[in-house]
């Protein structure tokens, strides 16, 4: 318990050396697996790393000053003040640009707490989530986030055993809150959920490398493969297929754009397919580009 005070107390006093260099989310890493829900403040960068970063966590991001510029699975995002974002697992985040002032609180949940909320009501509409994160808040709403992440810190201090309780129902508001406030702001975006697709999303960020195939995922959800590819688009907007070929070519490009010491070959085997030439021609199929062009590109980029 006096670790947990101890970390909230540091965060708030803005003392970044504590993390010895590592971005904060990657240095707590074993306390937010521990508590589930941790509130971190004073955060001045995005994560970075050798292949950009793909978080295991959920993070919701409030922007208090300044701004980064980066991509999102591949595409460019800016985030900037009163911007708030709800990043779900196993994305792919990069960081470009960040301003001297950026400043941002961040609400980190482990996979077992997003497995929770997945069986709550408050937890609809993610999808909207998966495509673009981040949106802006009136100064009214940002106030309104706020208070809440300080309640959340709040009670990680307390020395309750109801503690774990109240931060799950703190954070189960909170995401009331930011559903509603998106909506309220971007009416067109309201949705409905989808179990279907949460599963299907999970099982194809673990087996992508073993399949391709639309079968061979409605198969892991005992459905047929017209039924499952019909209830995807309906809810998506997206056939099942193009979400394949898009996480496949996302992780493809991560690999070639930051592993200049492994080969075309290497990586094609990394992504399960069965030779080179495959890979060259799914990933041109699917990018307009082979994948040498594409690597070649990406690092004249990086050496300006």
């Amino acid at each position: 318990m006096q670790k947990i005070k101890n970390i909230y107390l540091h965060t708030m006093r803005e003392e970044p050396t504590m993390y010895s260099g590592q971005h904060p989310v990657t240095a707590l890493r074993s306390l937010i697996d521990e508590e589930g829900i941790v509130v971190i403040d004073n955060v001045t960068s995005l994560p970075t790393g050798e292949q950009g970063f793909m978080s295991p966590y959920m993070v919701i991001s409030i922007c208090h000053s300044g701004y980064v510029k980066g991509s999102y699975d591949h595409l460019p995002v800016e985030f900037k003040s009163h911007d708030i974002s709800v990043v779900t697992p196993k994305h792919l985040l990069e960081s470009i640009e960040v301003s001297a002032d950026y400043n941002a609180t961040l609400i980190v949940m482990s996979d077992k707490m997003v497995s929770q909320m997945r069986q709550h009501a408050s937890y609809r509409n993610f999808l909207i989530y998966h495509r673009n994160p981040s949106f802006h808040l009136d100064d009214r709403q940002y106030e309104s986030i706020m208070n809440l992440s300080k309640l959340m810190q709040s009670a990680s201090m307390m020395h309750s055993d109801t503690r774990q309780s109240i931060k799950m129902h703190l954070l189960e508001i909170t995401y009331m809150f930011i559903d509603e406030y998106r909506f309220d702001n971007h009416p067109e975006e309201r949705s409905t959920n989808s179990t279907l697709f949460m599963q299907f999303y999970d099982n194809l960020t673990e087996h992508y490398r073993e399949s391709r195939e639309v079968k061979f995922y409605s198969k892991l959800l005992c459905l047929s493969p017209k039924y499952f590819s019909t209830v995807i688009r309906q809810e998506t907007g997206t056939s099942a297929s193009r979400w394949i070929a898009d996480y496949v070519v996302m992780r493809a490009k991560q690999l070639l754009a930051h592993n200049g010491s492994k080969s075309i070959q290497q990586i094609s085997q990394e992504l399960g397919f069965p030779d080179q030439a495959t890979f060259a021609r799914y990933f041109k199929t699917n990018t307009g580009m082979p994948p040498r062009e594409f690597r070649d590109k990406k690092h004249k980029v990086r050496k300006k």
